[in-house]
């Protein structure tokens, strides 16, 4: 099985690369709006965001760029590229807001088998694995449901993106659920993802 940390990490990074939405041009979607919630369902794990977001398939083409692109950055992101080469189904559910061009706020989930007594371990570990740009703002305990969770939210500085990730302990699994979104935007979405989390759930 794959190894935890370096999909966390690659989770972290994907974000901030960018991906295509078709469709984009209607007005996106804010915390102080109604909302019109909609399930989505990956492999083996299903949530909830709002019926703007439209599930992505991480195709050949856009896996490969992702991979040129963590090699170009060289050091430790050569071993990101690695665990995604080796492992394309890593990914369990990716999503994006079709609204928004370029780079949008987009979520991402992938799974591997626990590595630390609990969620919040798990993150803190991570933290002296990430890049000198990514800047933790807050990393604090919570729930989801039943299970044990922790929180960290990472402002990245030279890419102007904000992430709360979210480590969500089921059984022996740890799943990682990446809420990304452009930082003078992060806190008003921050609202949309605190309860698209509670919807979190692992499929039979």
């Amino acid at each position: 099985m794959f190894n935890c940390k370096s999909v966390c990490l690659l989770a972290l990074r994907f974000a901030l690369i960018g991906l295509v939405v078709a469709g984009c041009g209607s007005p996106s979607v804010s915390s102080g709006n109604a909302i019109e919630w909609v399930r989505f369902e990956g492999r083996g794990v299903s949530l909830n965001m709002p019926s703007t977001f439209t599930a992505i398939a991480l195709s050949p083409e856009t896996r490969a760029n992702l991979i040129e692109h963590l090699k170009s950055k060289g050091g430790s992101n050569a071993q990101l590229a690695a665990t995604l080469e080796h492992n394309p189904n890593i990914y369990r559910l990716m999503l994006a807001d079709a609204a928004q061009p370029d780079i949008p706020t987009n979520v991402n989930i992938v799974g591997g088998k626990a590595e630390a007594a609990n969620p919040k371990a798990f993150l803190e570990d991570l933290t002296w694995k990430l890049p000198d740009e990514a800047v933790v703002k807050s990393l604090d305990e919570m729930s989801v449901g039943k299970s044990p969770a922790a929180r960290m939210v990472i402002e990245w500085t030279q890419s102007s993106f904000t992430q709360a990730a979210y480590a969500v302990r089921y059984i022996d699994t740890l799943f990682v659920v990446t809420y990304s979104a452009e930082s003078d935007q992060f806190n008003e979405m921050l609202p949309i993802f605190e309860q698209s989390i509670q919807t979190f759930a692992v499929e039979p």
